[in-house]
């Protein structure tokens, strides 16, 4: 199960983590018969640091050898070539060759992200005075079941990967936490806690129903997946198409853009599309200034898989007699392969998904991997993150002990720094032209050069970028800044988020109800939120009746704002309805306050992105028309000024509103109020149904 009892355990356990902090010191002690001063030295915190996060890692690795068994972990966590630990740049690689010790190098930026997280903590612990505090820090693994261990560890920082992906990467058919990204943070977050005072967040953001990585996703990046991301993931190799490869180098080239600049890495890479899309990636990795670029290795990955048990049916291995004894291999290496097939033959079918919890849950399918291969991507990226980042740490003393001046912790966090905010500002005042040559992009990409009023495709690839999201799971959606506390509007508590959810349909799709307040609404399907977790009723002792456990299966949404046509008229225009937005608001405003972009009167191109248009059946997918298939007589005015044409970008189904001007046919550059907002107005006329 899921769920532990553990409450009588977790009493014995903190009462013991007591005892032992009064009896004695651990290996984070610094031990010392002269004097009483417990304030660490620079270079003893990051020794401490680093013989802490070496335990941790053997630590995570007895983890692997208790989930896969002691055969299992040798044959499938052990490269059979070099009888060690499989190598963490072979597990997560450069998306070009190395440059040695370049700056430039994928490698190094990495490294340097990561060190600029370490050098930060030291400076904290410095500033505050807190090396006795830090020095008295039990070296026991967070437990997280446990009160007195969470409570006893204060972070001084943040480390966020923040996961991008399709179904698969969201973990559909599984548990919400058996996705790989669970399995990461579950593999990485005690090292990191423990050892080096930060908190490794992972947000998975997957979304099913065939989304793919853009135009929508990647200008969005800071508003889905937050502006304090520090790792971008890309896992859309089964929705962005054959032809799809130029959205793999926007989504890396938006990850540059990014104001904090998190690492690019590519997951599940595989298949015949795996050189085109790693060469898109490739080109985004060799522009000047872009951030670091990474991938899975699918081959590693492969033979992982390759090295698990192979049963040949339903009762027995194929592998030899000293094998066939189950207990050599832990519950997570059991029945991945039947007849050579992963998860697809025999028994692996059927124990592909965990059917402990919530057994009747849909998305099983085919195409979605099931637990244990989720855990493997996930124990992949751990066991590299953590060898990166001891290497990040040795790096740092390492310095330390050749440099020849008396360069502080502080200096060297302003260095890299520096070279940080330098690369972020050479990348975006580059252009990427030379992506246009590219054999593996079509044609549309040139054609945006010619669209409209000189819009460039650099704008796409370079230009800083706000947006007003409707998406589940998204940040600007749970730190609740896409819309504010409305009347009629219902809260939630999911994922760690407590967020407003919105209005729901049957409630705005209700034409007998009183008129609406002439705003567009934030709308959410009650059903298809339902749909997304499991209720499990539990006995906890008798008589004192049954505790209800709400698990979460799914967390993603598409959620949309509503023009009404039950909202009131305009201009005493009784066949016309109005229906309003404001963006950014001022909730935006406040968290992107340091986006240059959004300010008086400020010049800016506004692009509108719908996955479906939606007529009277809601059955009618593809661009929006202001003139359109059904009859509807319905517009924008942006400012109170008109919108004469949704110009599509012919990216999906996204559109840049080109606004009436006097002098030209339109203009598709567009001021703010003083204020720095746009108000978006869209009128129905002789409204039959609505519009989202």
């Amino acid at each position: 199960t899921i769920k532990e009892e553990n409450n009588n355990s977790c009493l014995e356990y903190c009462q013991k983590e007591k005892e032992e902090k009064n009896d004695s010191t651990n290996n984070m002690s610094t031990n010392t018969n002269t004097t009483t001063t417990t304030n660490m030295t620079t270079t003893t915190i990051l020794q401490s640091m680093l013989n802490s996060f070496e335990i941790e890692i053997d630590k995570f690795h007895d983890m692997l050898q208790t989930d896969y068994g002691s055969i299992g972990y040798q044959s499938m966590w052990i490269n059979p070539k070099t009888k060690q630990r499989w190598d963490y740049k072979d597990i997560l690689r450069s998306t070009s060759p190395a440059k040695s010790s370049s700056s430039s190098d994928s490698y190094y930026k990495f490294q340097r992200k990561l060190q600029l997280k370490i050098l930060k903590v030291v400076l904290l612990l410095q500033q505050k005075d807190q090396g006795e505090e830090y020095n008295n820090i039990n070296d026991n693994s967070i437990n997280k079941q446990c009160d007195c261990s969470l409570n006893t560890t204060t972070y001084y920082e943040n480390f966020v990967w923040s996961t991008g992906g399709h179904s698969a990467a969201a973990g559909h058919g599984n548990l919400y936490n058996e996705s790989y990204t669970s399995y990461l943070v579950r593999g990485v977050e005690n090292a990191f806690a423990n050892a080096l005072r930060i908190k490794f967040a992972g947000r998975n953001y997957g979304y099913g129903g065939g989304v793919d990585s853009g135009p929508l996703l990647s200008l969005c990046n800071e508003a889905i997946y937050g502006i304090d991301a520090d790792v971008l993931s890309w896992d859309f190799g089964m929705t962005d198409g054959p032809k799809g490869h130029y959205k793999s180098t926007l989504w890396a080239s938006r990850n540059s853009v990014h104001r904090n600049r998190p690492a690019h890495v590519s997951i599940n890479l595989s298949g015949k599309h795996y050189k085109p899309r790693l060469d898109a990636v490739a080109r985004v990795e060799e522009s000047a200034g872009s951030t670091s670029t990474l991938h899975l290795q699918p081959h590693i990955q492969d033979k992982i898989i390759a090295n698990a048990p192979d049963y040949d049916d339903e009762e027995s291995t194929t592998n030899t007699s000293d094998l066939l004894n189950l207990t050599n291999y832990g519950l997570y290496a059991q029945y991945i392969r039947c007849k050579g097939m992963t998860e697809s033959k025999g028994l692996c079918a059927k124990k592909k998904f965990n059917h402990n919890v919530c057994p009747n849950r849909k998305l099983q399918v085919s195409w979605h991997p099931g637990w244990k291969v989720q855990a493997i991507t996930g124990n992949m990226l751990a066991s590299s993150v953590l060898d990166y980042t001891k290497e990040a740490l040795n790096d740092i003393i390492m310095q330390q002990q050749q440099s020849t001046t008396t360069s502080s912790i502080q200096d060297m966090y302003d260095k890299l720094r520096k070279e940080e905010n330098d690369d972020h500002t050479t990348f975006i005042s580059s252009s990427e032209k030379e992506f246009l040559s590219n054999d593996y992009y079509p044609d549309i990409l040139s054609e945006l050069n010619n669209i409209t009023n000189n819009f460039t495709s650099n704008i796409l690839y370079r230009n800083l970028a706000y947006c007003k999201i409707s998406l589940l799971p998204s940040q600007t959606r749970y730190l609740n800044l896409a819309i504010s506390d409305e009347e009629n509007t219902t809260t939630t508590i999911r994922n760690g988020y407590e967020y407003n959810m919105g209005i729901e349909s049957s409630v705005a799709f209700n034409t007998t109800t009183t008129p609406k307040n002439n705003k567009i609404e934030l709308v959410y399907n009650e059903e298809e939120f339902n749909e997304g977790k499991c209720i499990v009723k539990e006995n906890i002792a008798p008589n004192e009746g049954i505790v209800e456990e709400v698990i979460d299966l799914t967390v993603d949404s598409k959620n949309y704002f509503f023009a009404s046509s039950t909202s009131s008229s305009n201009n005493n225009n009784s066949n016309t309805t109005w229906s309003s937005i404001v963006f950014p608001n001022i909730a935006e405003q406040n968290h992107y306050t340091t986006t240059t972009f959004i300010s008086d009167k400020k010049k800016n191109n506004i692009i509108v992105c719908a996955y479906a248009w939606c007529g009277k059946t809601c059955t009618a997918p593809g661009a929006i028309q202001l003139n359109n298939e059904y009859g509807i007589q319905w517009g924008m005015d942006l400012n109170s000024i008109p919108i004469i044409e949704l110009v599509s970008l012919k990216l999906d189904n996204c559109f840049i509103l080109k606004q009436q001007q006097k002098e030209e046919d339109g203009t598709i550059f567009v001021s703010s109020n003083e204020n720095g907002q746009y108000k978006l107005d869209v009128w129905i006329k002789n409204p039959t149904n609505e519009t989202e």
